[in-house]
């Protein structure tokens, strides 16, 4: 099993708070997606076992999906990815295509954003659904909230 998560140099702060709450629960088994050369860098001086997200097969590769041509050029050099929705979507898609690639090696995936916390190990929590093959939760407390056309007004 694997604790991952995704960063870049932009996200240190939060990738520092991740990685120290990590290490108090004892985490080994921690892998960085690593999504510019500087978190690569960074990771290795550290220690960190990582992954530069440029050396993954995009999503759309590995299961043979054109993406949209916007998408293709998008980089993922920039500090915040999240600003251009043709960058978080190509992110989104390295994302997955990781994920796929540990499970295929028959290891079990914890995956948490880097502005996450955890207090406690949720592993010994997990293995109480050894029946599901995913688990997810989500930041989105509302459908209609996360709606770009969403007036809370109305």
């Amino acid at each position: 099993r694997v604790a991952l998560t995704f960063a870049n140099m932009g996200y240190k702060d939060f990738f520092d708070n991740w990685m120290g709450h990590a290490r108090t629960l004892g985490w080994s088994n921690v892998l960085v997606g690593a999504i510019d050369d500087a978190m690569q860098a960074y990771c290795k001086q550290q220690g960190i076992a990582s992954l530069s997200m440029n050396s993954t097969t995009s999503l759309a590769d590995e299961l043979g999906v054109q993406a949209h041509e916007d998408v293709q050029r998008a980089s993922l050099a920039s500090s915040d990815f999240r600003s251009s929705s043709h960058t978080f979507h190509k992110m989104g898609g390295e994302k997955v295509a990781l994920v796929l690639g540990i499970l295929e090696l028959g290891m079990d995936v914890l995956l948490s954003d880097s502005d996450t916390v955890w207090m406690r190990d949720p592993w010994r929590y997990l293995q109480a659904f050894n029946n599901a093959d995913v688990l997810v939760t989500s930041d989105c407390p509302s459908l209609y909230g996360d709606r770009r056309d969403y007036d809370p007004r109305n």
